[in-house]
């Protein structure tokens, strides 16, 4: 069977699931954020390279974001996807015009599947979009974009999909969902589909649970590397980079435990596996830093520092280098 799915957001993780996806057969729109990125995939194709090294050029239909969806060049044009995937960073879902864009094309069967790191972003499209349409999506996938035109698959992983809550709060998450029977079917047959696509997908029962996981061990891996400018394995054969990562992770699963009912045993060893299984991979976090773009520091330190504070628990080692990637932010913002 063939699906519409649209992808919101032409990065790295946008890139590889629009190549993997249109390879399987899929009918794929990547929606980007120019339109010169969109002219460039659509006259090229979008350039695969996979883990085996081998290469592909893979025509794609593309079209800004903000474009009239019924405008469009492509067969798909005007089509309501059945999935809408959100691949772009979280501070994205704060532009007006990009939420503007995005409700334009969710039709009354559109769901919406959220790739964002950190927390925060449920609540934040909740407010627009129904908690019924709206699911998450924790991936292990390593990607590289090397061109607005071109992804190479970095590293194998395992993509864990479940739907929102139907309660966002602010203390401890509640998990009650709001399923039925097809939302049910919809989400099996997408997780059947994105396998088929060599993206190995899950089933998660408590979504919520797992990005909190996730938000972990970002918390832990990502500020330092991008910072030192180091890859994810130097990190642990560097002892005073691992010092400072035992003194963060400390403190931030103290805060995350604070936030969900429970977490897995062993998670500081599960993070040194991170680094160990992903040595060469350089983090997203670190990748903005050298493009001298907006990094997701707000999502996962700064939600974790608050929630800390809330709780009473000191997060000095986190306000710290928080403090030193607001800073390279800074610079080079003006």
């Amino acid at each position: 069977m063939t699906l519409h799915i649209a992808i919101a957001g032409a990065g790295a993780v946008g890139l590889l699931l629009a190549a993997r996806l249109s390879q399987a057969g899929q009918a794929v729109t990547l929606l980007t954020r120019t339109a010169d990125q969109a002219g460039q995939l659509r006259a090229a194709g979008l350039d695969f390279t996979a883990r085996d090294s081998t290469r592909a050029r893979i025509a794609v239909a593309a079209e800004p974001l903000t474009a009239d969806p019924a405008a469009g060049s492509s067969a798909l044009a005007g089509l309501q996807p059945a999935w809408i995937f959100l691949t772009v960073k979280q501070h994205a879902l704060h532009d007006q015009e990009f939420l503007d864009g995005l409700q334009a094309r969710v039709g009354p069967q559109t769901r919406l599947l959220c790739f964002q790191n950190g927390i925060g972003h449920l609540e934040k499209l909740a407010e627009t979009f129904p908690a019924a349409k709206l699911y998450a999506a924790v991936t292990t996938e390593g990607a590289l974009r090397t061109s607005p035109g071109a992804v190479t698959h970095t590293g194998e992983g395992v993509t864990r999909i479940g739907q929102a809550p139907s309660t966002l709060q602010t203390g401890l998450i509640s998990t009650s969902l709001h399923d039925s029977n097809e939302s049910a079917a919809s989400l099996n047959l997408l997780i059947k589909l994105l396998c088929e696509a060599g993206i190995k997908t899950e089933l998660s029962k408590d979504i919520v649970n797992e990005m909190y996981q996730k938000l972990l061990i970002n918390a832990v891996i990502n500020p330092i590397t991008a910072i030192l400018r180091i890859s994810n394995g130097e990190l642990i054969r560097n002892a005073y980079a691992s010092s400072l990562m035992l003194r963060l992770f400390d403190e931030s699963y103290a805060a995350v435990a604070a936030q969900v009912e429970e977490l897995p045993d062993r998670m500081w060893n599960r993070i040194e596996e991170v680094c160990a299984r992903t040595a060469v991979n350089r983090s997203s976090m670190l990748q903005d830093v050298e493009a001298k773009r907006v990094t997701e520091i707000e999502a996962i330190t700064g939600r974790l520092i608050a929630q800390g504070r809330l709780k009473g628990i000191p997060m000095t080692a986190s306000e710290t280098l928080y403090a030193l990637i607001k800073a390279m932010e800074s610079d080079y913002n003006g």
